[in-house]
Formats: structure tokens, sequence, C-alpha cells
């Protein structure tokens, strides 16, 4: 089995950081990594998202860094050159998904329906993203889809939190995302990183358990 793989389902938490500046999204993915976070996406919306990707991978020890929200292949090659180990996006595109596989990311596009999670697969996936999964069926439509396409390495991402995802785990998910349910809006916007270290450290301890 691929290490990466093993990796990803021994820590089975992605922190998804969505901030407006690059300096917020450096504290907070040290405060995640302070809380036992092994899995840091850095989304694209982040002003100098590759710069903050190569940052951290610099910084950050037995950890992988990767790239969200990842909407075109420009953005995926920037990803590549700036360290990404992985790349997440909330849509399939093809180009998105060569470019990764070129360049040895993980490409993990974006999918709804099964007939989207087995175009990906067909495209190459190595890690499928479920989104918006809780809005989609939660839990048990996840483990509806783990039985129609038993091979998919699904991640489910939007309403995950840290009362649900031992359930998604449970239902067959390699992993879980958490963005804005780990990361509240009222704790970034007051800059209080003990309050987001100690709210990872919550969604830590969920999905170990």
């Amino acid at each position: 089995m691929d290490e990466r793989f093993d990796f990803i389902g021994r820590h089975k938490l992605f922190a998804v950081i969505r901030t407006d500046s690059m300096e917020l999204a450096l504290m907070v993915a040290r405060a995640a990594h302070r809380a036992g976070v092994r899995l840091i996406e850095v989304t694209f919306t982040v002003p100098e998202a590759a710069q903050v990707i190569s940052m951290l991978r610099e910084e950050l020890t037995y950890s992988m860094i990767g790239a969200g929200t990842v909407l075109e292949s420009e953005q995926a090659q920037a990803a590549a050159k700036a360290g990404a180990q992985f790349v997440f996006a909330p849509n399939t595109n093809p180009e998105v998904v060569r470019v990764a596989k070129d360049n040895g990311v993980l490409a993990c596009p974006g999918t709804a329906t099964p007939t989207e999670v087995a175009n990906a697969l067909r495209l190459g996936a190595d890690i499928v993203k479920v989104f918006p999964a809780a809005w989609l069926g939660g839990p048990s439509y996840l483990r509806a889809l783990r039985e129609l396409l038993p091979d998919a390495r699904l991640v489910p991402t939007g309403g995950v939190d840290a009362t649900n995802a031992p359930q998604y785990l449970a239902a067959g998910a390699l992993a879980v995302g958490m963005g804005s349910t780990m990361f509240r809006r009222e704790h970034l916007q007051a800059r209080d990183m003990e309050a987001v270290e100690r709210a990872a450290r919550e969604c830590v301890a969920a999905v170990a358990g």
C-alpha cells in the first residue's frame, strides 16, 4: 500500500484552511499542528496560497501539506511547484487531475453522485472528495457510495464536525475534511489561536476515537 494512503488512514482528519490573509493561514496551520492535526489543506482562496504551502512544508514536521479549491490546471501546477502533497477540488477537472498525477501529487477531485465518483476514478483520482457531504445525505449516503464503489477512497467534507466524523469513518471514509466546523469564524476574527487549538484538539480526539 502507498505509504501516503497509510498516513492519511492513520490520521483521518484534513484541516481545511480558508482565511483572508497569508499571516492568518500560517497561524491557524501552526495551531492545528500543535493540536495534533497532520493533514493540512490550504485552499487557493487564501492569498499567496502557494507560498503558504511552501512555508508549511519546510516548517511542519511529520505532516502532509496540500492545496484545496484547486479549480484550474495553473493552480495545480503552482501547488505542485510549492511542494503540495495532495490537491483537493470541489469539482472534477480532468486537467487538474492530469497535472497532479504528472507531478506525483495525490489527485483528489470533488464529486457528489455515483456517476461523478466513477468518472473521477476513471480519470485517475487517488482520493475522491464527497462534497457537500452533510447535504447529500451524510454518513448513510457515504455508506451507499462505498457499497457501489468499494475501491474508492472517499473523503467527505461539508458539514463534517467532531460529532458526526466517527459516523463517516464507520461508514467507510478514508478520512474526513473539516473547515469552518473546526476553525470557527469568531475564533479567526479574534485571532484567538488558543481557541483554535482547543477546537482542533476536540476534532483530532473525535476521529481518533
